[in-house]
């Protein structure tokens, strides 16, 4: 959700699939790979995919929405304020 109105579909499938092999991959090995994976032999445990899941793509997400910056309509119309 990060990435909409600010790229075009077939872009965020291109860099969904860099950040895949680039990010999540090497820190599945480096959680989740047991003897031989960098955080696996720190003794870190990864409870339901906190880190490896959650972490990296929040900070995927952040960093592409930082450089891309704000959303081409960044308006707020009153049907869609919760109040």
């Amino acid at each position: 959700g990060s990435l909409v109105e600010r790229m075009k579909f077939n872009a965020v499938m291109w860099y969904c699939t860099l950040w895949m092999f680039a990010v999540y991959f090497p820190a599945c090995h480096m959680v989740w790979g047991g003897a031989g994976g960098f955080f696996a032999d720190m003794g870190v445990l990864d409870f339901a995919g906190g880190i490896v899941v959650h972490i990296t793509a929040g900070i995927g997400a952040l960093v592409a929405a930082m450089y891309l910056g704000e959303r081409k309509e960044n308006k707020m119309h009153q049907g869609n304020l919760v109040l």
